[in-house]
């Protein structure tokens, strides 16, 4: 497992001296769904989001934030059209009509980005996060040693 956690494009060959050292233990692994093994441990919406805040009003963290898979694994992304809620959204549809698709087209349900037309502190997203249990982590070993990271 600390191989995985070491694991982080574009510096995958910091594996091989995990997977070197772990040969014996390797094929024990091979009936492994390392995606699903991946959602099972990934920690829940409600466990990384305390509270959110969209135009300056309230907003359910987990309703506005969607499983992504990605190179790191599985993280939440917010307005994305590639998370795994937005699969069955047609990109180049939606990216050609700058993001937006009527209300009323239920073809594609959930397919609208969200949009902010106003600056200021309180007009965009406003995400604060959990606080992280530190009992849960690998340490100075960690590779985000705040438990978190934004991309």
């Amino acid at each position: 497992m600390s191989a995985l956690s070491l694991m982080q494009k574009p510096t995958y060959y910091r594996m091989a001296s995990h997977i070197n050292a772990s040969m014996m233990v390797i094929p024990l692994l091979s009936e492994v769904n390392i995606s699903q093994f991946m959602l099972h441990v990934l920690p829940n919406c409600e466990e990384v989001f305390g509270t959110c805040s969209w135009h300056g009003k309230n907003v359910n963290c987990c309703e506005i934030f969607s499983l992504q898979k990605t190179e790191e694994g599985y993280c939440y992304s917010f307005n994305s059209l590639t998370s795994e809620e937005g699969k069955h959204c047609p990109l180049s549809e939606v990216l050609e009509n700058e993001g937006i698709v009527e209300e009323d087209d239920v073809k594609h349900e959930g397919c609208q980005l969200r949009r902010n037309t106003a600056v200021g502190t309180v007009t965009g997203l406003e995400v604060y996060l959990n606080e992280y249990n530190m009992s849960e982590t690998e340490g100075i070993e960690q590779r985000d040693l705040n438990g978190a990271k934004v991309m």
